[in-house]
């Protein structure tokens, strides 16, 4: 008997992207109030963990009303990088999050820490750590844009400018996985205002 490809876990490229049902396991299993609202805060920005750490110190970048945030040359390290500078759209879930992150004296922890964090929390939920890395949370948020609003070329435009990827990337990594009905229904009040 197979197993059915809608309830398994997604993997790409080693990392889990989370489906709507296992994001609520998991941020039930954070049993700190400040580590959940990083948590969200990292997911719905879609930001790298370096440039999340660079934000939280740079108010300035987050425009509420716009629901955007700016990130400039100086926020985006990576080596490969296309593009030196991006805005990063929000839902408007997503602002919300950013807001009470931005609101909040709570500061990220490093890496290794944060990564130990997320293995245990995985743990706790009852999904397994299988691909949880500190990718997961970006790596989600561009998957669960792309199923929801990828049928429009427009979007995707705008999706791969706001995450800073190109559409070779999308399209090796984050397109056309094995979300179900009820996975997509689960993302709208998330994903609503992003377009």
């Amino acid at each position: 008997m197979e197993n059915n490809p809608f309830e398994e876990p997604i993997i790409v490229a080693d990392t889990r992207v989370l489906r709507p049902w296992e994001y609520k396991l998991f941020k039930r299993a954070i049993p700190k109030n400040e580590y959940r609202t990083v948590f969200d805060a990292l997911l719905f920005s879609g930001m790298r963990y370096k440039e999340f750490q660079k934000f939280q110190e740079n108010a300035t970048w987050f425009s509420e009303n716009e629901q955007k945030i700016y990130l400039p040359k100086i926020a985006v390290r990576k080596k490969k990088i296309k593009r030196k500078q991006r805005w990063i759209r929000l839902s408007d879930y997503g602002t919300q999050q950013v807001s009470s992150f931005m609101n909040s004296s709570t500061k990220c922890p490093g890496r290794r820490t944060w990564l130990e964090n997320l293995n245990r929390w995985a743990e706790k939920a009852g999904i397994g750590n299988d691909g949880v890395n500190i990718k997961m949370t970006r790596k989600t948020l561009e998957c669960w844009l792309l199923e929801f609003f990828g049928n429009d070329n427009q979007n995707i435009i705008q999706i791969l400018l706001s995450q800073g990827h190109t559409e070779r990337t999308a399209i090796n990594h984050y397109m056309s996985l094995p979300f179900s009905k009820q996975d997509r229904d689960e993302m709208t009040f998330m994903m609503e205002g992003w377009i």
